[in-house]
């Protein structure tokens, strides 16, 4: 929404150089510190007295929850629209819905997405990422619907016997035993965040010959 420049405090999780004002919940006093004019908060960090504290001193807010992929362009055209770029919020939606529709197509192959080696914790196919996999044909393991990412046991991880496993360059040390037996195949952190950027990235399938 090319507003990067506005932006005067982040999360823990990105990797923008700005002041951290929150993980997985906010913190108040760090974030007020920055005096926002409007504050952009996951539905699982809103909390009531939080809440009051923005009504309080008529700061803007928006509250979201990327539960599906598809509710990501949404999430982003209702940012847009509170911070006066409706136009642009617009533009995000239709080209992020073309990028969904024309996403490569691949022989279903049964697949794993590891965020973190040890302890492992992988991607379910509840998550946006994955969900975007199986609209391209892959076979999402674990299937989950009730969490994007869970602890995994890496004899479980053996015994299913997954075509690929992929992993993000950010997982630390990959255990020998899974470099020796199965395919694997990196991916860059920078997928793991929701934008229009990390659906791009899995055009680049179509041009990997273990993918056909």
């Amino acid at each position: 929404m090319d507003a990067s420049d506005e932006l005067v405090g982040v999360s823990f999780f990105c990797p923008l150089p700005l002041p951290k004002v929150a993980d997985v919940k906010i913190n108040w006093e760090k974030l007020l510190k920055q005096k926002p004019t409007v504050v952009f908060m996951l539905s699982s960090q809103k909390t009531e007295n939080g809440i009051k504290i923005l009504e309080k001193l008529k700061i803007k807010y928006g509250i979201y929850s990327f539960d599906s992929l598809r509710s990501i362009p949404f999430c982003v055209m209702d940012m847009a629209k509170i911070i006066g770029k409706g136009e642009l919020g617009k533009k995000f939606f239709n080209d992020f819905m073309l990028s969904i529709k024309n996403l490569p197509k691949v022989k279903e192959k049964k697949a794993v997405y590891v965020l973190w080696w040890e302890p492992l914790i992988v991607s379910t196919s509840s998550s946006f990422i994955c969900e975007t996999m199986s609209l391209m044909g892959f076979d999402i393991y674990p299937k989950d619907e009730n969490i994007d990412f869970k602890k995994y046991n890496l004899e479980n991880l053996l015994k299913l016997k997954p075509d690929i496993i992929f992993y993000s360059e950010d997982a630390g040390p990959i255990p020998k035993v899974i470099k020796n037996n199965f395919q694997i195949y990196p991916l860059p952190s920078s997928i793991n965040r929701p934008n229009l950027s990390f659906i791009k990235y899995f055009y680049n399938f179509k041009n990997e010959s273990i993918f056909n």
